[in-house]
């Protein structure tokens, strides 16, 4: 996925790779922050509804990217993007650790 943003912003808005490593340095952080934040939100809502909650919107906020009109209103959905995109990996690990017996 990064390849494609990677490939994608440069072509679209002529991003030099240093500001595509900044930017894709920046996603990463913002993803490890809220698998952190998404075991709070599994304990409030429960698994499925937050795997729910946040895959969606973060698929949708990945189809607003390339309809952006300018370079920052992209990055600002990309950033969107991954504050939640993540958030249904600790959430389904809790699932399965949940339904399955552990022998």
């Amino acid at each position: 996925m990064q390849t494609f943003l990677s490939y994608w912003f440069n072509k679209k808005w002529d991003l030099d790779i240093s500001k595509l490593g900044g930017m894709l340095m920046i996603t990463n952080i913002i993803s490890g922050v809220s698998g952190l934040i998404a075991s709070k939100l599994v304990s409030l809502i429960g698994a499925v509804q937050t795997m729910v909650l946040t895959h969606l919107p973060s698929n949708f906020l990945l189809m607003l990217i390339p309809v952006m009109p300018t370079q920052v209103t992209s990055v600002l959905m990309l950033f969107g993007r991954s504050s939640i995109a993540q958030m249904d990996v600790p959430a389904r690990q809790a699932y399965v650790a949940m339904v399955v017996d552990s022998d």
